[in-house]
């Protein structure tokens, strides 16, 4: 028995479209939802709410285990920046006593010496030679990643604004 779709009829480039769709083919294509359709959508259902559960709980321990270490190194972060930066603590200063000491140790004079820092040791360098220009002999900074720019209106470590404060020196762009 043939049926028409509602709304299929149209005009496509000046060709009248009429559609029709039935028979036995389209009849046995599309059965009518049934109990059996119904019991077995619980089934999978009931299947997917076990698996879902079981793929959670086996990947508990995994995810537990990420956040563990992530928490762990966020503390040692934080206390290596506690404990390896005390206030007070000058890299520069410590640089100066270690080249001091390597001098009269080896007796070779240091009163200026060369410099090259690259990554985080090109931004140690680069901030060195603000504080201590009349010590370096030539400095080499490479891949320093951020710099601190001779910006009078901008604090610390960004700009030079509070050097005196935080030194005892102002930038000496040599």
């Amino acid at each position: 028995m043939a049926r028409r779709l509602p709304n299929s009829e149209g005009i496509i480039d000046g060709y009248a479209l009429r559609t029709i769709y039935g028979g036995e083919p389209y009849e046995s294509a599309h059965p009518p939802v049934g109990p059996g359709e119904l019991i077995g959508l619980g089934v999978a259902l009931v299947i997917l709410v076990i698996t879902f559960g079981s793929l959670l709980a086996a990947g508990l321990p995994l995810i537990t285990a990420v956040l563990r270490i992530v928490g762990t190194m966020a503390a040692m972060i934080g206390l290596a920046t506690a404990f390896l930066s005390p206030a007070g603590f000058r890299p520069d200063e410590a640089l100066l006593q270690m080249v001091d000491e390597a001098a009269a140790r080896w007796h070779v004079r240091a009163d200026r010496f060369h410099l090259h820092g690259f990554s985080g040791g090109g931004q140690f360098a680069h901030r060195f030679a603000y504080l201590h220009p009349h010590r370096l002999a030539s400095l080499s900074v490479g891949a320093p990643g951020r710099v601190t720019l001779l910006d009078p209106t901008t604090t610390w470590w960004h700009g030079t604004a509070d050097m005196k404060e935080q030194f005892g020196t102002d930038a000496d762009p040599v």
